[in-house]
């Protein structure tokens, strides 16, 4: 059973990742995209294994702060994903997109 400092914890957690990932977005709102079609492929199953990890194996289901933090942190691979935006790949100005097709 979850007590109430339990419940404020876990809403704690949640906000500030939601802080976290508005941030990158923020920061990628005028980014070019940088993630190649392989790259977009692996962040996609980071994320899906970030979630099975924190689901499951860490008893995130059950309410276990850190297996619902590392559900929660899924959601940085899978937005990179679909955006196509790394903003440490911008840090370094790394694309893994074709040169050829980098503006379409």
């Amino acid at each position: 059973m979850v007590g109430r400092s339990d419940t404020k914890i876990i809403v704690d957690i949640c906000l500030k990742t939601t802080f976290i990932i508005l941030a990158l977005c923020n920061i990628a709102g005028n980014m070019d995209k940088n993630v190649g079609r392989l790259d977009q492929v692996l962040r996609i199953i980071l994320g899906l294994c970030l979630i099975w990890a924190g689901l499951f194996p860490m008893n995130g289901l059950q309410l276990s702060i850190p297996g619902i933090f590392i559900s929660l942190i899924s959601l940085i691979p899978f937005w990179m994903a679909i955006t196509r935006k790394c903003p440490v790949f911008k840090f370094f100005n790394i694309s893994t997109i074709p040169r050829n097709k980098r503006h379409e």
